[in-house]
């Protein structure tokens, strides 16, 4: 096939598919490792879909519209249509429970732990009735030891009070933003006025060219008020978790480490979860891959399936999607990769295609004139 070639054009050939297989190996490989280093969560890439994939990309978020989160059930008015309501209850059970689980984790307020440090108290006292250092250190050693039995008699009321706070904030919050949540919920009074004497609101902010902009805006908006409201709604989570965590003294810690709140709006190994987990690993194999020319064919497609799938989070027909430009050209680049059998050429793939190659077939170097 490359018979008609000068040797001067074979390697020019060879020398840009060599080195499109290393600039698009090495992007992916430091894509993966920037992803592993600075964390990632693709929950922005799979909320801000759009087009007729959307609702699939955004399925693989956990609690994607919040609901769990900001404790939002549905419920039907006086004329039999959908309403929502805000109710705590779900949130404040679960922080029962784990008040509970770490009450009995840790053993605060423990009286065996309370009589356990009163006797190693008796012990100490034997030691302190002298002058000398050892009797000063045991006296020392006493003194931190009361103050230990009156911090455990303390955990009760530190724990009820870190609940009760807690709850107050979460009810708190609720307040200041309940109409504004709802709103949101309800469709919210911003796109209510694309309805026009009963014309489809959609139809007219797609066919209509000048509000195509303004629905967007709108749209972008109500995602930036969901990610600020589940933000500060995850921040009341976490202090609670922290603070804790902190109640118990050193002899209460757990060679396990401090106990998690579960959130049921995140949970673990979910498919959000398995994505977050399986991206940047997948990038820095496909990198590395594609540098090393090892399996470069099922690499470049596996990096080029991974990349449609970014354009079809946001189709270039649909008003108000994200720009995907360069997504498309390393697609069509892993494409080319694939289709030229790219890790032949300075790649490890080459030894592997000698065992392949008929004995009378010539070296593709070695053709031309």
């Amino acid at each position: 096939m490359f018979s008609h070639f000068s040797r001067f054009n074979l390697f020019l050939i060879f020398l840009a598919i060599i080195a499109l297989r290393l600039v698009v190996g090495f992007h992916f490989y430091k894509e993966g490792v920037t992803k592993l280093q600075d964390g990632f969560d693709a929950q922005y890439f799979l909320k801000g879909a759009k087009g007729p994939f959307a609702d699939f990309f955004l399925s693989m978020t956990d609690d994607a519209n919040g609901r769990m989160q900001l404790g939002i059930t549905e419920t039907l008015d006086d004329k039999g249509k959908t309403d929502f309501l805000i109710n705590n209850e779900r949130t404040i059970a679960v922080w029962d429970d784990f008040v509970e689980q770490a009450t009995n984790y840790y053993a605060f307020g423990s009286p065996e732990l309370i009589a356990e440090i009163q006797a190693e108290i008796k012990d100490y006292e034997k030691l302190a009735a002298g002058e000398d250092d050892s009797a000063s250190r045991a006296r020392s050693q006493i003194q931190e030891l009361e103050a230990q039995i009156d911090e455990i008699e303390e955990q009760p009321w530190q724990v009820a009070e870190a609940l009760e706070a807690h709850e107050a904030e979460l009810e708190d919050w609720t307040m200041a933003n309940r109409v504004a949540v709802l709103a949101w919920y309800r469709g919210g009074t911003r796109l209510e006025g694309f309805e026009r004497d009963g014309e489809d609101r959609d139809k007219v902010a797609l066919d209509v060219a000048s509000l195509r902009g303004q629905v967007d805006s709108i749209q972008k908006d109500r995602v930036k008020e969901m990610t600020k409201w589940k933000t500060e709604v995850a921040q009341i989570w976490d202090s609670l978790e922290t603070r804790i965590n902190s109640i118990p003294v050193a002899r209460q810690e757990r060679e396990t480490g401090s106990l998690p709140l579960h959130r049921p709006y995140a949970q673990k190994n979910s498919r959000h979860d398995l994505v977050n987990k399986v991206i940047p690993w997948f990038d820095i194999t496909v990198g590395v891959l594609l540098i090393l020319g090892l399996f470069t064919r099922w690499a470049s497609l596996a990096a080029a399936a991974f990349l449609f799938s970014v354009l079809l989070t946001q189709p270039f027909w649909v008003p108000g999607a994200a720009p995907t430009h360069y997504q498309a050209i390393e697609m069509f680049a892993c494409l080319v990769l694939f289709a030229t059998s790219a890790g032949r050429f300075g790649g490890l793939d080459y030894f592997f295609s000698l065992g392949k190659r008929p004995a009378d077939t010539p070296e593709p170097a070695m053709l031309g004139h």
